[in-house]
Formats: C-alpha cells, structure tokens, sequence
C-alpha cells in the first residue's frame, strides 16, 4: 500500500549496491525524515524513518534543506508478524 509521509528533512544517504551475480552496481537515495506526533497526555515523541527514494524523484526534493517539511511517498510492508503485533517497514513507492 502507498502512502505519503509529511515529516522534517534531515538528511539524504546515496547508498551504492553490488549485484553479486552480474556486478553491476546501483544507486539507491535514502531520505532520513523526521516526524513530530502528539501523543494523547500533550507530550511530543518524535519517530525518525530511513525511505527510500527513486533517484527520478530525487528532482523533487533538490531545492529542499535540512529543517524543511517535505512530503515524501512510500510503501508500507510487514516486516514481522507474531499474535501481538507486527512490525512495519518502509519501502520506495510502486
């Protein structure tokens, strides 16, 4: 499922993969956002995500600083699930 996620920028990862069979080697962006959420008693928690981003919309964001609310989409995954809870993992948008 995609959504979009309003968070605070703080900071972009150009990440390189190797293909291991062909060696071919990939440049993946990973944008570090930051988002402020109210929690019920007034107090603030504040929840840092790592998503990752096309380099084609990387255009997007490139007049965009550190401190500024950006929009950033994403698709959302279970990563691991038990009978309590389960775990939510960020991915690039499809």
């Amino acid at each position: 499922m995609n959504v979009e996620i309003t968070a605070t920028h703080k900071n972009i990862i150009v990440r390189e993969k190797r293909d291991k069979i062909s060696g071919e080697v990939t440049r993946e962006l990973l944008y570090q956002v930051e988002q402020k959420i109210e929690l019920p008693d007034g107090q603030f928690k504040f929840e840092s995500y790592d998503i990752p981003v096309d380099i084609s919309l990387h255009k997007n964001y490139a007049d965009k600083k550190v401190g500024d609310i950006i929009k950033v989409p994403c698709n959302i995954y279970a990563k691991a699930v038990s009978a309590d809870y389960a775990t939510l993992g960020l991915g690039k948008a499809k």
